[in-house]
């Protein structure tokens, strides 16, 4: 980045600027919004993730409310094998969770799909996540904790 006269500011990766900008000018330069820019370049296999609340088609009522409380949800997806065939509030479950009728994830997103994509679906989804595909295969999902995690490492 340049200033006035051609003086070089910073040098790096726009990553880096946006991350770490070396001075007042350079912020100054980026804007209010660099956070959302930064994750606009960042996809999101560069984010580790978590499995979430999934059980089994076959879990009972009693596994459901631990996975909900494990992690301070009140719905859970369902995984059969390496897919992941939808979610359900804890509510609707009376029997086994493949009983009560899974809802689509609205948003399927992929590895190479940038974190501000991420942050999009999380925002605007009931679940609060943002689920990740490789195919057909379920990878894992994004919360906005950890979103912010790697923005402020």
């Amino acid at each position: 980045i340049l200033n006035v006269g051609g003086v070089l500011e910073q040098y790096a990766t726009p990553t880096e600027i946006l991350s770490r900008p070396a001075n007042t000018f350079v912020e100054e330069f980026l804007g209010e919004d660099r956070s959302l820019k930064r994750l606009s370049l960042t996809p999101i296999r560069s984010v580790d993730l978590a499995v979430g609340p999934v059980v089994a088609p076959e879990a009972t009522r009693a596994q459901v409310d631990s996975t909900m409380a494990e992690h301070n949800v009140d719905w859970v997806g369902i995984r059969a094998g390496d897919s992941l065939e939808g979610w359900v509030w804890g509510r609707d479950v009376t029997g086994t969770a493949g009983d009560a009728d899974p809802k689509a994830f609205a948003v399927w997103l992929t590895p190479d799909h940038s974190l501000r994509e991420a942050l999009d679906s999380v925002v605007s989804s009931h679940t609060g996540v943002a689920v990740v595909f490789d195919g057909d295969v379920y990878l894992g999902m994004l919360s906005i904790e950890q979103i912010n995690r790697h923005l402020v490492e």
